[in-house]
C-alpha cells in the first residue's frame, strides 16, 4: 500500500479525535487507525493495537481515502418517512376518545400505537396537532 500522507488540518482533528476516548470511542478509534496508517504502521500492527479486524480497517481506510476526514463519520441511512395520511389521522383521533380494552378512560400513546400499528411517536405528533388529549400536552 502507498504511504497516506495527512495534511496539517487532517492531522489536527485526527489528533482531537483520536483524544476523544472514551466519551467518543467509536470516533475515536476511527481516527487512531488513519493516524496510525498514516505513521506507516501496518495493518497488522493497527489490528493488533486497535483490537479491531481487517474489514474495520479496510472500512474507514477506504472511507477516509473517499471523502478525507468527512467520511469518518457514521453513515445513518434512517429509516423510510411515513406519511401521515388523513384516514390514519382519523383513526388515532376516533380510538383516542374509546375506552381502552382494560375499561380505562384514557390511552396512554403507547398503548394506542401498538393497538393500531404505528410508533407512539406517531400518535403524540397527531395529539399535539388536533388538540386531543390536552392534559397530556407539555406546557410552555
Amino acid at each position: 500500500m502507498r504511504p497516506l500522507n495527512l495534511t496539517s488540518s487532517e492531522r489536527a482533528e485526527l489528533i482531537r479525535r483520536a483524544a476523544a476516548w472514551p466519551r467518543r470511542g467509536r470516533e475515536a478509534r476511527r481516527a487512531r487507525v488513519i493516524l496510525l496508517l498514516a505513521e506507516r504502521a501496518t495493518w497488522a500492527e493497527v489490528m493488533q493495537q486497535l483490537g479491531c479486524s481487517r474489514g474495520f480497517v479496510a472500512r474507514w481506510l477506504q472511507r477516509f481515502l473517499d471523502a478525507r476526514v468527512g467520511g469518518l463519520l457514521q453513515h445513518h441511512h434512517g429509516s423510510v418517512p411515513r406519511v401521515i395520511t388523513a384516514r390514519l389521522r382519523r383513526r388515532i383521533v376516533e380510538a383516542a376518545g374509546e375506552r381502552t380494552a382494560s375499561g380505562a378512560p384514557r390511552w396512554s400513546t403507547r398503548r394506542l400505537g401498538a393497538r393500531l400499528g404505528v410508533s407512539h411517536m406517531t400518535v403524540q405528533r397527531i395529539w399535539e396537532g388536533s388538540d386531543v388529549g390536552g392534559a397530556r400536552r407539555r406546557r410552555p
